[in-house]
């Protein structure tokens, strides 16, 4: 027994394919980011040094209110 399979038409897909993302937008998306966390990093920090000033600020009042 043999089989034989004829295709009437060898017809072919061509796939193309394109990133989502341009390097350009990747980049600006990345810097955006980065930004935004700098941002927040620096804002946090402002207020810890806030904090530790008051603190300080606090106890040299108590010292000199103590002492008279």
């Amino acid at each position: 027994m043999k089989v034989v399979i004829y295709l009437q038409d060898s017809a072919r897909e061509i796939v193309e394919e394109e990133p989502l993302y341009q390097r350009s937008q990747m980049l600006a998306d990345i810097g955006g980011s980065l930004g935004l966390f700098i941002g927040a990093s620096v804002l946090s920090l402002g207020e810890v040094i806030e904090v530790f000033t008051a603190i300080f600020c606090r106890r040299k009042n108590s010292h000199q209110t103590n002492s008279n």
